[in-house]
């Protein structure tokens, strides 16, 4: 089976996943087109290790150090994805410039990049806007916080890696979208989903990505939380979070903890569901300036997948089918590749990997 990577004679890729509460590698092959998990290493932080940038440097000085034991840094390079929650993204109409730099220095210039001081940013064209009466094009700008994306591609480096690429969250749902669903034969489709420190929407039109947007949604923000109103050990309040929340709020499962601590979460998800409302209506609205049909169907591929009564939710909200798709089932991870990443197979592990392969796939 062809490596999933690069040429022959060059290192093999390995998709590295870090965020403010672990690290988590995958390697995979191409078996008949279909990505195949084969190895995988993941390791959280302690909680509330992050104190200082200094502390985190030096986790992750050491977590590098028991990646390379795995992965041996002279064999591979590495593709990089920072899913904490400080990932956002902002799509902008803008004039029509081909010269990529002209069109950073005019992205700056109006200050819809971000401080280059603070974070790490890159623009996609989306496309020519839809307007009949101005020419424009939709620029979608993503940025992650230099304080643990550059704290980590430092560490990687100076482990010895070679840094292929920084990505963002909604390529992977766009290379998944590409790989999995190329001729779905929906003119008009939503990629949803809710992980552990992020969670997004994206929206396609035809098969090409058309726009998205990084909700400021954070399960992982309730560890503190759970800990210390609802007396859980930090550990269980992990497992709650990646295997409990949502079969709690939404599909009748028995609560664990008492109903005043639980009461926050609930309004929060109040708030996630009507964020989903104006996320979606801004996109008909402002990007296809109503000149689309509504969605034919949401894909979910994050924890919501595993809530039915969540994706009844998505279903009443936005007025359309909804298919739940597990990448788990899909890329064939052997038992001990599964136990090897324990909770974060509930997470976005696999699908991070697995969407930041494909864009790296030989032809």
């Amino acid at each position: 089976m062809p490596n999933f990577l690069l040429k022959r004679g060059k290192k093999e890729k390995l998709i590295v996943e870090v965020s403010a509460t672990g690290m988590r590698a995958v390697q995979m092959i191409r078996d008949e087109n279909v990505p195949k998990v084969v190895n995988a290493f993941c390791q959280s932080w302690p909680h509330r290790l992050i104190l200082s940038e200094d502390e985190f440097a030096g986790r992750l000085e050491k977590v590098v150090q028991e990646l390379s034991l795995v992965f041996p840094p002279k064999q591979h390079s590495v593709v990089f994805c920072c899913t904490d929650a400080t990932n956002m993204e902002r799509i902008v109409q803008g004039p029509v410039i081909e010269d990529e730099e002209e069109l950073e220095e005019w992205l700056l210039q109006k200050k819809v990049m971000p401080s280059q001081d603070d974070y790490i940013s890159d623009f996609s064209v989306m496309g020519d806007s839809l307007s009949e009466f101005k020419k424009s094009q939709d620029i979608l700008v993503r940025s992650v916080s230099k304080k643990v994306a550059q704290v980590a591609m430092d560490a990687l480096e100076e482990g010895g890696y070679e840094l292929e690429a920084l990505e963002y969250p909604s390529n992977v749902l766009n290379s998944l979208h590409g790989l999995w669903f190329p001729d779905s034969g929906q003119e008009h489709e939503i990629m949803f989903h809710i992980g552990p420190e992020i969670s997004v929407m994206a929206f396609y039109l035809n098969g090409v990505p058309r726009f998205s947007h990084v909700l400021n949604f954070s399960l992982m923000s309730y560890l503190d939380h759970l800990i210390e109103k609802a007396g859980m050990e930090p550990e269980m309040a992990r497992k709650f979070i990646l295997e409990g929340i949502l079969p709690v709020l939404y599909d009748g499962a028995p609560n664990p903890i008492d109903e005043e601590s639980i009461q926050p979460i609930r309004n929060d998800f109040q708030w996630l569901v009507a964020e989903i409302q104006r996320v979606s209506s801004y996109y008909y609205c402002r990007v296809l300036e109503w000149q689309g049909i509504r969605a034919n169907r949401v894909l979910c591929s994050g924890l919501e997948a595993y809530s039915p009564g969540f994706q009844q939710v998505l279903r009443d909200q936005l007025q359309t089918s909804v298919d739940a798709f597990s990448l788990m089932e899909s890329v064939g991870a052997s038992e001990d590749i599964a136990a090897r990443l324990g909770m974060d197979q509930w997470g976005s592990v696999i699908l991070w990997a697995t969407g930041l392969g494909t864009r790296y796939m030989d032809e």
